[in-house]
C-alpha cells in the first residue's frame, strides 16, 4: 500500500471517528491585546535564524510579540499564516525588526 494510500485511508477513519464524536458547544475565550495579570513564559530554548541560541522569555522581553508556530508538514493553514504574517512585517516596514533578534 503506497504512503498517499495509507494518508487518505487514515483521514477518512480519523473523518469517520469524528463524525461519531458528541458534539459539545464550543466555549470562545476571547483574549486580545495585553495579558493582565501577566503571564510567565516559559523557559523554552530557541534557535534563531541566524543560528544564534536564545530563550523565549529572552526574546520576548521588551516587545509586542505575534508568535507563528507551525508544522513543518503542514501543507494547509500555515502556509497562509506564514503569507500573512509576512505581509504584516511588511506593513509594518521601519517599525518592525527584519526578524527576531536577541
Amino acid at each position: 500500500m503506497t504512503t498517499r494510500r495509507r494518508r487518505i485511508l487514515f483521514a477518512l477513519g480519523a473523518a469517520a471517528t469524528a463524525a461519531a464524536l458528541p458534539v459539545r458547544p464550543a466555549r470562545a475565550i476571547v483574549r486580545h491585546g495585553r495579558i493582565e495579570p501577566p503571564e510567565p513564559v516559559s523557559e523554552i530554548a530557541l534557535t534563531l535564524d541566524d543560528g544564534r541560541a536564545t530563550t523565549l522569555p529572552r526574546l520576548l522581553r521588551g516587545r509586542t510579540t505575534a508568535l507563528h508556530l507551525m508544522f513543518t508538514g503542514c501543507a494547509s493553514t500555515c502556509p497562509i499564516q506564514g503569507a500573512t504574517f509576512a505581509r504584516l512585517q511588511e506593513l509594518l516596514g521601519p517599525r518592525a525588526p527584519g526578524g527576531a533578534r536577541s
